[in-house]
């Protein structure tokens, strides 16, 4: 049930995206606080699918300008894409990251499944973009492309980097 209501939650905001009516309200947070709830609102589903999460982040607060909620569903579709990946592999932990880099903040999710192919990378962000791979989890291809604008709509960047030793990461970057 939670992950039929990501995937309406994603759709709802992908119409909403079409319509030109996808707003945030930003303001300052704790985006500690926000990891901290995402992760463990999500870690039983994470954990009952195999997978472990996570959360690497100094102690303490790290203020961001962000939408609460906003910054909770990227997180959150990151997450989830980061389990359904990596069902296949045999390091199946999926870290989320905080950190300041730089005078910027960044909040990276990083699993250790086959990443993305490389010909997939260009286009990866846009809507109902998916591999074609026969074994490849069920899925709309809206979380990615949602997540980018959400994290535009902050005034922040969301990028995919392939990390030594394989896998996926996602980075999202505030400042």
């Amino acid at each position: 049930s939670e992950r039929l209501s990501r995937v309406v939650t994603n759709v709802l905001g992908f119409t909403r995206l079409e319509r030109g009516t996808l707003e945030v309200s930003t303001g300052p947070i704790d985006a500690r606080a926000v990891l901290d709830e995402v992760v463990e609102r999500l870690r039983p589903a994470i954990e009952s699918n195999g997978a472990v999460l996570v959360l690497e982040a100094d102690e303490g607060s790290a203020t961001i300008e962000s939408d609460r909620d906003a910054l909770g569903q990227i997180v959150q579709n990151l997450v989830d894409n980061a389990e359904k990946y990596t069902r296949g592999a045999t390091d199946r932990t999926v870290h989320v990251e905080l950190r300041p880099v730089d005078g910027a903040t960044l909040i990276a999710v990083r699993d250790h499944g086959p990443g993305v192919p490389p010909d997939l990378v260009p286009q990866l962000f846009e809507p109902f973009t998916r591999g074609s791979l026969p074994d490849q989890p069920a899925g709309l291809g809206l979380g990615l492309a949602l997540a980018r604008e959400l994290a535009v709509a902050q005034g922040a960047t969301l990028e995919y980097e392939t990390p030594a030793g394989g896998g996926a990461r996602f980075v999202l970057t505030f400042g």
